[in-house]
């Protein structure tokens, strides 16, 4: 009976994150509010950037913290201290990315660097200094995983000898997102080369998450880990929507689906970890 408590407040907080999500798309949905409350919701705060922003920006700030926080509390272990520290990490790429994407985007345009889409063409590819920074989110996450999912996993082997499921995740996943992302572009060229290396982090990432699940489902860890590797996931799902509205040359809004997704990883990787300072 003691134990209902926990249980009955676990879904109510899971239960009042998706109400804010499903309440923050609608508010930024211009057809399902009134025009009034609209504009109070995507009105300019400051140098050009409206609420519906900051509010999005806010979650990786505090998903760092988190972060930062859990790998302070892991201070006798130096694996598990550098695991969270590199997923702290990771949102600091993700902020500081999104503080050069919306002030090009709304405030002044930043020094881009400006390459030919081909030899013959007159259409070029730009590369924004957010684009760079965002490239340090991937490797850092991915590394959070492996450092942890390698950890629990009793078949302690290298990475070649592990199993046949193992190596499909590992391998086998990030190879099919590239496929589709190379499949959504037609063509090869630099602009279709450069973003598969975020759909590639982003699946790379992905298997993680599902090797992850494999090896945590069984463990003491396994409440604050799920809530991990499904705000993780999220992650990965929101990045596929994002890549898809760019691979057809549509610009990102903060309305767009992806940010949904996101929002939706801040709130449950930032419980998550919470649940994970009770534990540790």
């Amino acid at each position: 009976m003691q134990e209902s408590h926990p249980r009955s407040r676990h879904w109510l907080v899971l239960g009042l994150i998706f109400a804010a999500i499903v309440g923050f798309q609608i508010s930024i949905n211009a057809q399902l509010v009134s025009p009034t409350l609209w504009e109070i919701i995507i009105i300019p705060v400051g140098n050009g950037y409206d609420l519906a922003t900051l509010m999005y920006m806010s979650g990786s700030v505090i998903t760092a913290f988190a972060s930062f926080v859990v790998a302070k509390k892991y201070r006798g272990s130096a694996m598990f201290t550098k695991a969270y520290f590199c997923l702290g990490l990771a949102f600091c790429f993700w902020f500081i990315g999104d503080v050069l994407f919306f002030y090009d985007d709304y405030v002044e345009p930043l020094p881009n660097i400006s390459i030919p889409k081909t030899l013959d063409s007159a259409d070029s590819f730009i590369l924004k200094p957010a684009d760079f920074v965002y490239l340090g989110l991937y490797p850092n996450m991915a590394l959070h995983l492996y450092l942890n999912t390698n950890w629990f996993e009793k078949n302690k082997l290298k990475i070649m000898k592990k199993s046949s499921t193992t190596k499909f995740l590992l391998f086998g996943v990030p190879t099919i997102g590239a496929i589709i992302y190379f499949h959504q572009y037609g063509a090869i060229n630099f602009e279709s080369g450069f973003g598969s290396l975020n759909a590639v982090g982003a699946s790379v990432t992905l298997g993680l998450v599902f090797w992850g699940a494999r090896v945590f489902k069984a463990s003491a860890l396994a409440p604050a880990w799920t809530l991990l590797l499904v705000g993780i996931f999220l992650s990965t799902v929101g990045d596929y929507l994002y890549y898809q509205v760019e691979s057809f040359n549509e610009n990102y809004q903060i309305y767009s689906l992806s940010t949904t997704f996101y929002l939706l990883m801040y709130m449950i990787l930032t419980y998550g970890l919470y649940k994970h300072t009770k534990i540790v």
